[in-house]
């Protein structure tokens, strides 16, 4: 059986690039230290105009921010409350 090599949170989002689109999944399969490690990278100024498609998410939703505003784009398909604030 061939193993399988695992990166941290933060090497997996350092290979997404400027102007992507992203679909974050569904209620509670949210990848929440995804979307931590990609706040990191921008709070960092290491990336912007990322474009995040969702439908109903749970959780924190730090990408809503206004302070990452012209950084993250946010196209939901559904407002929960999470959002709704934002």
């Amino acid at each position: 059986m061939t193993e399988l090599p695992f990166v941290s949170a933060d090497e997996a989002v350092s290979h997404i690039q400027p102007h992507s689109h992203i679909h974050l999944s569904s209620v509670a399969s949210v990848p929440h230290a995804l979307i931590k490690a990609l706040c990191r990278r921008a709070d960092a100024g290491d990336i912007s105009d990322l474009h995040f498609h969702h439908f109903h998410t749970e959780g924190d939703a730090p990408y809503s921010d206004p302070k990452y505003d012209g950084i993250f784009f946010e196209q939901g398909f559904f407002v929960g409350p999470n959002v709704r604030a934002n």
